[in-house]
């Protein structure tokens, strides 16, 4: 059970994560927030603003959940473990494109700023800060969790 819900949850971030891409891959050039030069980053960054720690924690949990019969020492079978091995892959990749996807959504919003002639206010620059932290670190608490997971279900 606790194998079926943390691949469950890894596999909906992991699908967030894709349509964030995708949406970014769709944009127009002036999309979103018609900026003039919205360049590839700026497009490929936005939706990424959106997904946020909440995302990551649920990545987390379904890690947790995943390690969970290897820590307890339960019988599993080879295709389990074949399972597991390739979400806890999935896993450590997504951490690491929303962290990607984190540092280019704020890329972005500094990109606005930047094609409206605007300085950013300090309390924005705290937001990015404080966002920055929440999904960098909390990404790291994943993608950790997910090579100490596949090391300990596989070691």
């Amino acid at each position: 059970m606790a194998s079926l819900v943390g691949s469950s949850l890894v596999a909906v971030v992991a699908l967030q994560v894709a349509l964030a891409l995708i949406e970014g891959l769709t944009y127009k050039e002036n999309e979103p927030h018609n900026v003039a030069t919205g360049d590839f980053l700026h497009r490929l960054g936005y939706p990424f603003g959106s997904l946020g720690t909440t995302a990551l924690l649920f990545l987390v949990v379904g890690v947790v959940l995943l390690s969970l019969p290897a820590y307890f020492e339960d019988e599993t079978t080879e295709s389990q473990e074949r399972v597991a091995g390739v979400v806890l892959l999935v896993a450590a990749g997504t951490a690491v494109v929303i962290t990607l996807g984190a540092i280019l959504a704020v890329r972005a919003n500094f990109h606005v700023y930047s094609e409206t002639g605007r300085d950013v206010p300090n309390y924005v620059l705290v937001q990015y800060i404080a966002f920055l932290i929440g999904n960098l670190g909390t990404a790291v608490v994943a993608l950790y969790a997910a090579v100490q997971t596949r090391n300990l279900r596989t070691g």
